[in-house]
């Protein structure tokens, strides 16, 4: 799935729900590029570890994301404090990477592959297969205690707080980015078919 986005600053947050079908470690499932830099930001598996990426600036964590398992992921950036990765709203990586940096605007989010061109340059054997669900872009770095509230004890089903709303927090909403045709061999479920590989199936469609 491809999107057009305006967001842009020095800090983000990324956050959603994972399940994987396949076994391989080289596989990535979120990438922004702009002109000039197809790595701007990249979340995906490499050599089986969780890494996230901020203008070719790679922070690694020794997480392994298991396979036919849910898993709620946030990764967060801020050019004054670096790089955190958690897993199930614990903090399994953290680091300076990506000090001093910013992410233009007027770039193009791809879902379930990685950019290697600008929209293109994608390669079958880095393709993701699997679910993605609920995923979230906001334009700070959320704290600790802001990625707990977002895994909240596992419910799956938690909504984005009103007050982030309230304060501008959100860059990128699960519903808009779902609102857009997806291409290749994405596809975007609502209903009870999106309720797949056991997820729990929450009281709204779309949170």
């Amino acid at each position: 799935a491809v999107v057009s986005t305006q967001s842009t600053g020095d800090s983000l947050s990324i956050c959603f729900w994972y399940f994987k079908v396949f076994s391989y470690t080289g596989r990535y499932f979120f990438s922004y590029a702009v002109t000039g830099q197809n790595t701007a930001i990249i979340v995906g598996e490499q050599t089986g570890k969780l890494g996230f990426w901020i203008n070719n600036i790679k922070c690694s964590s020794d997480a392994r994301l298991e396979q036919q398992t849910w898993n709620h992921i946030c990764t967060a950036w801020g050019s004054d404090s670096g790089i955190a990765i958690y897993i199930d709203g614990e903090k399994v990586g953290e680091a300076s990477e990506g000090l001093g940096q910013s992410v233009p605007s007027g770039g193009i989010l791809t879902l379930g592959q990685e950019q290697d061109s600008l929209g293109g340059g994608l390669d079958i054997n880095q393709a993701f297969s699997g679910s993605i669900y609920n995923l979230n872009i906001f334009n700070v770095k959320l704290s600790d205690d802001e990625v707990a509230q977002e895994y909240s004890d596992g419910t799956f089903c938690e909504m984005v707080p009103e007050q982030y709303w309230t304060d501008d927090k959100v860059a990128l909403s699960y519903n808009t980015i779902t609102s857009v045709h997806p291409s290749g061999n994405a596809v975007f479920e609502s209903g009870d078919p999106a309720w797949r590989h056991g997820a729990m199936h929450c009281a709204k469609e779309d949170i």
